[in-house]
Order: structure tokens, then sequence, then C-alpha cells
């Protein structure tokens, strides 16, 4: 079978040929378009396989940018679907079209991280200690069972553990933070 355009399915270099494709699209479409500001750098977008975030501090620089890229898109053949829905905690506001008015809200969650508009990591902590106290208490019987004490502490590290903390690296705490790691540590 002849290919005339695209890779095959499954192909390994589909996922770097996609990338190298929507990063092109992507910095024509946004070039000098973005205005927040990290630290000393301008981000504008935040991306992951074939999802993108893109931030602006005001609601028309963001539709004017979300607008650039559909039609930008278009012309690399691709078309965006900008009205994806989120999770329940994001709240939305109703789009007259496609694209018309940008999805606000004060957090929503992205790639397993809960991502709030202040850049506090208070609901990400409070969220991943709720799923490892969960798990905690699904696995309870054998954690509290007569297994060598050496193995049960393996196990909470190995499954608990984990999921408490994964990301930590790019928590920043307060002490009201810090209070509740401690207050989830006596607790296990």
């Amino acid at each position: 079978m002849q290919i005339g355009r695209g890779v095959r399915q499954g192909c390994c270099s589909s996922p770097i040929l996609f990338n190298l494709y929507s990063e092109c699209l992507i910095k024509e479409a946004l070039d000098e378009l973005a205005d927040f500001n990290i630290g000393e750098q301008i981000i504008q977008t935040v991306k992951c396989t074939d999802y993108l975030v893109v931030m602006a501090k005001e609601e028309t620089i963001l539709k004017g940018m979300i607008v650039k890229l559909i039609e930008i898109g278009r012309w690399y053949g691709m078309d965006m679907n900008v009205g994806k829905k989120s999770n329940e905690n994001f709240k939305t506001t109703k789009p007259s079209n496609n694209y018309d008015r940008p999805k606000t809200g004060e957090c929503f969650k992205y790639l397993g991280s809960v991502l709030t508009n202040d850049g506090r990591c208070s609901r990400e902590i409070k969220s991943r200690i709720g799923m490892a106290k969960t798990a905690f208490n699904k696995k309870k019987n054998l954690f509290t069972s007569t297994l060598d004490l050496n193995l049960r502490k393996k196990l909470v590290k190995c499954y608990i553990w984990s999921m408490a903390f994964y990301g930590t690296e790019t928590w920043a705490h307060r002490a009201a933070d810090q209070k509740h790691l401690e207050d989830f540590e006596m607790w296990y």
C-alpha cells in the first residue's frame, strides 16, 4: 500500500513528526502574542502529547491567541478541538461558538495535578493526601496485618507515599501546607 501523506499507524517517527509540526504551528501563531510572565520568562503554552494549554493575563489577549492558533492550524491542515470538556472543578463560560470565549476558572486538573489561578499548591496537596488516604483505606487490612513490620513499611512507601508525593518537586508550599503534610504523616 502506498502512503501519499502521513505515516503508518504505530510508526515510531509519528510522535516526533507531530511534535515538530505542532511546534512550528504554535511558534508561528503565537510569536510575540503572550504576556504571561513566570519569573523572568514569558510562558505562552503548556504542552503534553496532543494537549495544549494557552495562557495569557487578559481574556482579550487569550481570545486573540486562540483565534490565531485556529487560523494557522487550518492553514497547516490541522483541526483543533477548542471546546474540549474539562473536569467539574473547572468553571467555564458558555461560548457562543467554538472559540468565542475561552474557559476561565479558579482551578483545573492538568496531567494529574491541580493547577490554580493563584499558583498555590494547597489544593494539589489536599488532593494528593486524599488519594493516598483512599488507597490506604482500600488496603488497610494488608497494612495492619501480621506481616513483618519492615515489609509493611516498604509497601506503604511503595503504594501510599508515591501517590501522596507525586510531583512534589514542583510544590512551593506554605506553613499551612506543611501542617497538612505532617498531619497526614501522623494519620498513616
